[in-house]
């Protein structure tokens, strides 16, 4: 998602220049980029104290117009190093509750999720405007942090780059897919439960594509469950590879726990011509206006995602009606007209 926000800010001819500071996963490979990224690898010795004397750097020779955050801890550094520069913080979810969402429960871990949670505390008090992604963000804010402005921009994606490959893979076989994190609120361990009941009334593939802490823990899933020729795990692809892996599929599962802000995947099965099955997480439900191309259920609980894979073999099977449906919701969320609303904000932010 910041990625696409930075593809739209950079076809604003008031932008002069665009630079990102954060953490990555490590993998250049999968990187593609044409503007300025000053990165640290996440977790490494270096990764906050490169980035923090970065923006010291940036503050002193470049002198930023807009600070734009969108973590806690890169915020907590940002505000003391561009102290003075005007800045608007991005809030995706709360950190402290995506920690705790993956906490094994010990006593080091709940120290440490209590520290996370009184770094955001103190940034997110220390700002005046905030940016959410959903009607459901914002109300969780508002709950947090009092006399506020917050704009709710949704997430974009430039639709000349995603555009409708031909259809693949018609063998006649109906196939899933879901792109996640692989951590635990992600729902990918019941989405597997419930897979495997429904395959054994219809032969169906699944495909899951990512990587994260769960990775081992839901190959193995996937193999005491016997799925192992009905369940592929495809890792983490790059922009290219994963628009020709959503081409080969009928349906998008998403079928999220908790803390779901807005759903980023969506987007993007919606621009390759792809329904979605949900759950009624979070800001997912607010997708539900979209029912002729995305159904939810209420919960992740594995008799409700089998019975919702069962909906979607039934309402989902005509792909060529379907594609175009789904392109034209993608329409609403196309990166040209929502970046227009950044500026806005932006130069709110500079008078």
């Amino acid at each position: 998602m910041l990625a696409s926000q930075i593809e739209g800010l950079k076809i604003n001819d008031e932008i002069t220049q665009i630079e990102l500071l954060s953490g990555y996963p490590g993998d250049d490979s999968k990187e593609v980029i044409d503007f300025k990224w000053y990165r640290s690898r996440y977790k490494s010795v270096m990764y906050l104290p490169a980035l923090f004397f970065k923006m010291l750097w940036i503050r002193l020779v470049n002198c930023p117009d807009i600070v734009h955050i969108h973590q806690p801890l890169i915020g907590f550094f940002a505000r003391l190093a561009f102290i003075g520069v005007p800045s608007v913080y991005h809030f995706h979810s709360f950190w402290y509750d995506e920690k705790v969402s993956h906490s094994d429960g010990s006593r080091s871990n709940k120290l440490l999720c209590r520290l996370k949670g009184y770094i955001e505390k103190s940034v997110l008090n220390s700002m005046k405007k905030f940016i959410v992604l959903s009607e459901f963000s914002k109300n969780k804010l508002q709950n947090v942090v009092k006399n506020t402005s917050i704009d709710i921009i949704p997430g974009c994606l430039d639709l000349n780059n995603w555009p409708l490959l031909p259809m693949s893979n018609n063998d006649g076989v109906f196939s899933f897919i879901s792109v996640r994190r692989l951590d635990p609120r992600m729902g990918l361990d019941i989405l597997l439960e419930g897979f495997a009941e429904f395959t054994k009334q219809i032969p169906c593939r699944l495909t899951i594509v990512g990587t994260g802490r769960e990775e081992k823990k839901l190959h193995l899933l996937s193999s005491q469950l016997g799925l192992e020729k009905s369940v592929a795990f495809k890792g983490r692809l790059t922009d290219a590879e994963l628009k020709e892996e959503l081409s080969r599929h009928h349906c998008m599962v998403i079928p999220t726990k908790s803390i779901e802000g807005f759903g980023m995947t969506v987007i993007e099965a919606f621009a390759t011509g792809l329904p979605i099955l949900a759950t009624k997480s979070g800001a997912l439900v607010e997708f539900c206006k979209y029912a002729e191309v995305f159904y939810a259920v209420e919960e992740a609980e594995p008799k409700m995602i089998e019975d919702g894979l069962k909906w979607a073999v039934q309402n989902f099977s005509d792909r060529a009606v379907l594609r175009k449906k789904c392109r034209n919701v993608a329409s609403f969320f196309d990166m040209h007209e929502i970046s227009r609303q950044y500026m806005g904000i932006y130069k709110e932010l500079k008078c």
